[in-house]
């Protein structure tokens, strides 16, 4: 196995996952800060305790993803990934687009 090959593949998956799993809110776990409590999946904690940390979550759980797909990329043929690689690098790009769509009332 090529370690060099599965890195771009990692790289990619990730920024690709990243935005439906923010979209959603799909986070592994959810941190409240004012508790200091850790939960499983996500959690809408109640008003008086302020509002739950998603980001660390949604940064596991696409990581998660990334993984298996780069596990499973190290399995493919070289000659294949080198094709896909540069394909892939165009829907990344876009889910940089759709997430600066998603986040603009934070730049507006």
């Amino acid at each position: 196995m090529n370690w060099t090959r599965v890195f771009p593949v990692f790289s990619i998956a990730y920024v690709i996952s990243y935005v439906p799993i923010m979209f959603y809110n799909w986070p592994v776990f959810t941190y409240v800060p004012k508790t200091k409590a850790f939960a499983w999946g996500f959690l809408q904690p109640p008003a008086a305790q302020a509002p739950g940390m998603y980001y660390f979550g949604w940064l596991l759980t696409a990581g998660i993803v990334a993984g298996v797909v780069a596990a499973v990329a190290a399995t493919l043929p070289e000659k294949l990934i080198e094709r896909l690689v540069p394909v892939t690098w165009i829907a990344a790009l876009a889910m940089l687009g759709v997430e600066l769509f998603i986040l603009r009332e934070w730049f507006v």
